[in-house]
């Protein structure tokens, strides 16, 4: 009886596809609960489901273009990897680090270690194996570490030696660029 009155709302060519479909399922028991939908329960359903499909629709990309510095693109995922890990990769950031900046200004702080960066490069300014060495040393000293032990903190805070290696060697050619800008007295 149930099944009559399903039908009997659904269209023509529907019901025909239905009739279709229960003649070849044969001996196959129909669940209850498909028998106990009533059209208000069907069209609730569409509606919950047309629904988390639209908000899946209006997603923000995850990698879109915030801005440029010199033709080279600056994704929203670079942004947020900036967010994530300016203070531990000795990347230059307001005083308090990260956590209170806005969007812009992180993107500009983003964009200024850029411009940083190329101008390193463009300088032709290279850190010396034997400047970063010695600052590993003093940094050692000054916590009272054998390099067993700062190799452990290092690991600890999830870096290997070699990945501090480039921040010591960023860090350098930084305070190399600065002091090339400064003026000389005597």
């Amino acid at each position: 009886m149930k099944t009559r009155t399903l039908l009997v709302l659904l269209s023509r060519p529907v019901r025909s596809v239905a009739r279709t479909l229960a003649r070849s399922l044969g001996q196959m028991q129909t669940p209850c609960w498909v028998m106990s939908l009533s059209i208000r329960n069907i069209l609730f359903l569409l509606a919950w489901v047309f629904a988390l499909v639209g908000n899946f629709a209006h997603a923000e990309p995850v990698n879109r273009v915030v801005a440029t510095v010199d033709g080279e693109p600056i994704t929203l995922y670079e942004l947020r990897v900036f967010n994530q890990f300016a203070g531990e990769r000795g990347l230059m950031t307001a005083p308090g680090g990260t956590a209170g900046m806005s969007d812009r200004d992180l993107l500009e702080a983003l964009i200024m270690n850029k411009l940083v960066d190329k101008e390193v490069e463009s300088q032709g300014l290279k850190a010396k194996d034997s400047d970063i060495d010695s600052y590993i040393a003093r940094i050692q000293a000054q916590g009272s570490m054998t390099e067993e032990q700062f190799q452990a903190a290092l690991a600890k805070q999830g870096m290997a030696i070699e990945d501090y290696r480039k921040q010591v060697s960023k860090e350098i050619e930084r305070a190399l660029l600065i002091a090339l800008d400064l003026p000389t007295t005597y």
